[in-house]
């Protein structure tokens, strides 16, 4: 093993000889874990070394962990229940007398819970899980060190909080994950600024998913609950946990980024939800609709919260469901830039869920769509026929009443105060049809009815075809591409790659592939460009660790280099036919076209040959 003084085992960075302390942490060289937790240099699995503890929760310790074999720095995470175990001499965990049984079920559950995390690595939102073992009388999970910073460090260097515009670019995305999560069976509960990372790709992570037994009162483990982002029910004996606790915390922690303050503990919630506070500057900021939204996530009770986290995507402004894409009732998409605001409701200092409660109200209910509403629940559609908007009664005339003005044919994204004046309009649904995207295709009360003046003109509003010809994107900037590709309906990834076509920051090629049919909701991939041009005859080598060797070994050509692949033993099967490393060779650095790079690459069945890519593939 190697020597751990020579590595700084707070931040796993190289420590020069004769330094007493990490320049870049300032760990001292000699520290060490308090009594009862692994010690610094601890080896484990005959393959990490353990480093300084970096979280507690109910379940298990967190460390930062050295990977000898791949020669990066690890998350290891020990089964720990600290009221049903102790640390012995040798530094094994054994259970307190009289707790076996219970110690020896929940390690079970602590490796289930493992494996179903390591089975879905996939999810962008986990920190993959890629080593499982038992040892020292209990389990161990291993997973990739994910830098970056806390939401809670970002969010204060920010100035204390964000603007909803601000906050609706990291979130929306987020939100889209977690739902990947909960549809893969898998719940946090235990969502706040503090186990958000915001990773170097501008992207929001999850950190330390603890077994659920970890995130409420009801188990023989200590609850980890975060004051003023755990759910009410987690404080219970007998609280069920399900999706609307995880909504609920993302709730209070986009209530925190828009406002800076912490919600109320759950424990001690008002019943009736009476006690959010925002400040008038802060609320006037919002849209009405992300206010309801707030109102509605942070419910006390869970049955009067959104029921999943797709609700609560929608009613901030994320993608519709429509016909063909996506099974729940159909959302009802409000604009949240289009309202005048003599029509806003103006509170502050005053209690949040009063008057968000008429919004509420107004709306119908939180999750949309619902019985009850006046509408006739057609809210989506694929085909020419456009749906109809049931109207309740006819609207009584008298001296207040106005002319309802003509919508129909204007744009609704483009829409001004003056084109709805006394009124106030509002988005019911989104529908397929030949119109152009944003054209309004239906509205109630009809043009020319009278109506009283500040009611609600309903409208819907067409999304354009389903299926278009994916727009030429390359050479735009990563921002401009996803921008335009987001308000198309499609959902965008990106990948970095070096090209020889586009400068640093700007799309290469998409997949699909440009002028292809795609659908909307469909996902797009974006090929950034990460170099500058080079003068003809270099190239700049590209990075290409990570990325399944097929597609490495396309890029490598793409710029006029040659692969050879140099096989390692993979350790699991996700990791097959990926790129380890680059050898040899520095990536980053200006390189002769045809030189010939190798690449180590994964595989389940390694036979130590380098083979040619071209050849092996």
């Amino acid at each position: 093993m190697e020597n751990q003084e020579r590595r700084c085992m707070g931040c796993m960075n190289p420590l020069p000889e004769g330094r007493s302390a990490c320049g870049i942490c300032g760990y001292p060289a000699g520290g060490q874990n308090p009594d009862g937790y692994l010690q610094v240099g601890v080896s484990l699995s005959d393959r990490y070394i353990c480093g300084r503890a970096l979280s507690v929760s109910g379940d298990a310790t967190q460390y930062i962990g050295w990977d000898e074999i791949a020669k990066q720095p690890v998350y290891i995470r020990e089964f720990m229940p600290g009221k049903l175990c102790k640390r012995n001499e040798i530094g094994a965990l054994e259970a307190v007398e009289g707790k076996e049984l219970s110690y020896e079920s929940l390690r079970q559950s602590f490796l289930h819970h493992a494996r179903l995390l390591a089975r879905n690595r996939e999810l962008t939102v986990l920190a993959p899980i890629y080593d499982i073992f038992e040892q020292n009388g209990t389990a161990y999970t291993v997973c990739e060190y994910s830098s970056g910073v806390s939401l809670k460090n970002y969010v204060k260097k920010c100035g204390g909080h964000l603007s909803w515009l601000d906050a609706r670019k990291l979130f929306l995305p987020f939100l889209t994950a977690v739902e990947a999560c909960h549809a893969a069976g898998i719940y946090h509960f235990g969502i706040s600024p503090d186990t958000i990372i915001l990773g170097a790709d501008g992207k929001l992570r999850l950190n330390v998913f603890a077994m659920p037994e970890a995130r409420t009162a009801g188990s023989e483990l200590t609850p980890q609950l975060a004051e003023g982002f755990a759910a009410p029910e987690q404080y219970l004996r007998n609280g069920r946990l399900s999706a609307a606790t995880d909504v609920y915390a993302l709730g209070a922690t986009l209530f925190w980024m828009l406002s800076g303050v912490t919600p109320p503990s759950g424990e001690n919630r008002d019943p009736e939800g009476q006690d959010l506070m925002m400040s008038e500057e802060v609320v006037n900021s919002l849209p009405d609709d992300v206010t309801a939204a707030l109102v509605c996530a942070l419910s006390p009770a869970s049955a009067d919260r959104f029921a999943s986290v797709e609700e609560l995507r929608g009613a901030l402004g994320g993608v519709a469901q429509v016909s063909g894409y996506g099974s729940a009732e159909p959302t009802v998409v409000k604009d949240e830039n289009y309202l005048p605001k003599k029509y806003r409701w103006i509170f502050g200092g005053i209690i949040l869920a009063l008057v968000i409660a008429i919004i509420v109200l107004a709306l119908g209910s939180c999750n949309g769509g619902q019985p009850g509403d006046d509408t006739d629940g057609t809210t989506t559609t694929s085909s020419q026929t456009l749906p109809s908007l049931r109207t309740t009664s006819t609207t009584a005339v008298n001296a207040n009443s106005k002319d309802v003005p003509q919508l129909l044919g204007k744009n609704y994204w483009e829409l001004e105060e003056k084109d709805a004046k006394e009124f106030i309009v509002q988005l019911e649904s989104l529908v397929f049809n030949n119109k152009p995207a944003g054209e309004i295709v239906v509205q109630s009360p009809a043009p020319g009815e009278k109506a009283a003046a500040g009611s609600t003109i309903r409208v819907i509003v067409s999304l354009g075809p389903q299926q278009k010809n994916l727009p030429d994107v390359a050479g735009w900037t990563q921002e401009d591409a996803t921008a335009y590709l987001e308000a198309l309906g499609y959902r965008v990834k990106t990948i970095d790659i070096a090209v020889s076509t586009y400068d640093a920051g700007l799309v290469d090629s998409t997949t699909p592939e440009i002028n292809e049919l795609a659908s909307y909701g469909d996902e797009v991939t974006l090929r950034i460009s990460t170099v500058e041009q080079e003068e003809q005859g270099t190239v700049i080598l590209p990075d290409v660790t990570g990325l399944p060797v097929d597609l490495a070994n396309q890029v490598l050509r793409s710029i006029g280099l040659t692969a050879v692949i140099e096989e390692t033993p993979a350790l699991v099967d996700s990791q097959d036919g990926t790129v380890k490393q680059i050898k040899d060779q520095m990536t980053g650095a200006a390189i002769d076209k045809g030189t010939e790079v190798t690449l180590v690459v994964y595989t389940l069945e390694s036979t130590d040959t380098a083979v040619d890519a071209e050849d092996g593939e």
